[in-house]
């Protein structure tokens, strides 16, 4: 019985391949082949049967880890409030250290201006056309607006000086002898008392002590 019902299904599993061969265009029927071996669980790769489940909760340190990342992207108000001012501060102390830099060498060109006089038209005029042009060539960037406009007086000052042919430590004797305009006179004494207050100005708002101009 048994080599009779062993006989049946080897005959029932060849009529299937027939069939099948029989579907099958004629390039494929020679080598198609029916199997209807299931395979065993121990030959399938562990990393096949070992994806998670859908609705599979997830361990505890990486739902931890999930909750915390949103946190962390979130601004600190704080931080830019700070981040601000930190600025603020950064650009008022660049503006004063600017501008009493500026305000320094505007006064060492005035004092070597007077060191240049030789007591003669020749080295007067020579003194004069120094300080316009060193006072032109300074860096006015992130120089107060006031002082920028002191330095253009003082060399519009010097380029009318040069005109007349004198230097600063004559004019008032000059004018007395109609040498200088009194207009040039009068101007020289009003540049000295607004550089005075605007110096004062100055020290006040960024907290530096800035010399009397020459």
């Amino acid at each position: 019985m048994l080599a009779l019902a062993g006989t049946f299904w080897l005959l029932e599993n060849d009529r299937a391949r027939v069939a099948v061969a029989r579907m099958l265009p004629d390039g494929l029927a020679a080598s198609a082949e029916v199997t209807t071996d299931v395979p065993d669980k121990a030959k399938i790769p562990q990393a096949n049967i070992r994806k998670a489940a859908p609705g599979t909760q997830a361990k505890p340190g990486q739902l931890a880890q999930a909750t915390e990342q949103p946190s962390r992207r979130q601004p600190s108000l704080n931080r830019s409030a700070t981040s601000r001012r930190q600025a603020g501060e950064d650009s008022k102390s660049l503006w004063s250290k600017r501008t009493l830099a500026f305000w320094t060498s505007l006064n060492r060109i005035m004092t070597k201006e007077v060191a240049m006089r030789k007591g003669n038209k020749e080295s007067n005029l020579r003194s004069t056309e120094f300080a316009v042009r060193a006072i032109r060539g300074l860096d006015r960037r992130w120089v107060d607006v006031r002082v920028q406009a002191l330095a253009e007086e003082i060399v519009d000052w010097y380029s009318e000086q040069f005109q007349h042919g004198t230097n600063r430590a004559m004019v008032l004797t000059a004018a007395t002898h109609g040498g200088v305009p009194q207009r040039h006179v009068r101007r020289d004494v009003e540049l000295d008392r607004r550089s005075e207050k605007l110096r004062g100005k100055m020290s006040d708002k960024y907290d530096r002590p800035f010399p009397s101009l020459q």
